[in-house]
């Protein structure tokens, strides 16, 4: 459906602003088709990208003008995390951290709930819910990796299905520092010391070769 709408109502690619999809082929061919594995905290994880100027102008078209489309562009990406996340956490559940409500009034969307879905379809894994913000933290951009960690400190809490055991895979659009990964991690146990997070997944991680502060 979204590429039947991009020909009937063509957008500028939200990478290189050339009228032709919401993003063009020569862009999508740009981005890494290999997810790799990292980590945050201890805690293992994958990454369909790192996080530069495309990947930049990929989520502000998502999360300033609304262009979901652009998540059909990228199945290649998409079906990489699958792949990992399938062969690593088989009987795993993705669990995708929450959008404040500044966010989602602006937006209307929570995008890593809309990529944690089609990750979630292609590698045949269940989504469940239950995590949410106990209270609304402040804006992170511009925030050091110690102030992040105490922005969102106690700030989440998890309330898991009944008689849920599976391992948790958490979910993120982009990771920075791991401070919000780590926050989920922290509610997940508090709720239930016998639930495990395995790990993490991300779509884009950024300062990959920032040394930890």
């Amino acid at each position: 459906m979204s590429r039947i709408l991009d020909l009937l109502l063509p957008a500028p690619c939200s990478v290189c602003g050339r009228l032709a999809s919401v993003l063009c082929a020569t862009c999508a061919a740009s981005f890494s088709t290999e997810a790799f594995e990292f980590d945050r905290g201890g805690v293992p994880g994958f990454a369909a990208v790192e996080y530069d100027s495309a990947c930049s102008a990929l989520f502000a078209s998502v999360k300033e003008r609304g262009q979901t489309s652009v998540w059909s562009r990228l199945d290649a990406q998409v079906g990489a995390l699958a792949t990992r996340l399938a062969s690593t956490w088989p009987d795993a559940a993705l669990l995708c951290v929450p959008s404040s409500k500044a966010a989602m009034a602006r937006r209307g969307l929570n995008p890593a709930l809309q990529l944690c879905k089609r990750v979630a379809r292609a590698a045949r894994l269940p989504v469940v819910g239950g995590l949410r913000l106990e209270r609304q933290p402040q804006d992170q951009a511009a925030l050091s990796q110690q102030e992040r960690a105490a922005n969102l400190r106690d700030s989440m809490r998890f309330e898991p299905p009944r008689a849920f055991r599976r391992p948790l895979i958490l979910f993120d659009d982009v990771v920075t520092t791991g401070a919000t990964l780590l926050e989920a991690r922290r509610a997940v146990q508090a709720a239930d010391s016998t639930l495990r997070v395995a790990g993490f997944c991300v779509f884009a991680e950024t300062l990959r070769k920032w040394p930890p502060q």
